[in-house]
């Protein structure tokens, strides 16, 4: 499981914005690497220091990337 969170404070505190399941996949030469895409059309950081977070529910290697847009 990944989870997201939400930090409107720099950081100091985080809360649980969204949870994303990973299945158990092995990754071979036949099997591709888990992905996932999300899409939040509702969600507005307004300050410098509204923060996203990710964090694996066990001990475990994933990368995560953040796009943003203002239209």
């Amino acid at each position: 499981m990944v989870r997201l969170f939400l930090s409107t404070d720099s950081g100091s505190t985080w809360r649980l914005f969204d949870e994303i399941p990973v299945p158990a996949i092995t990754v071979s030469a036949s099997q591709a690497a888990f992905r996932a895409r999300r899409t939040y059309d509702d969600l507005i950081l307004l300050g410098t220091s509204d923060l996203v977070g990710a964090s694996t529910h066990n001990a475990e290697a994933i990368n995560i990337a953040t796009m943003a847009a203002d239209l």
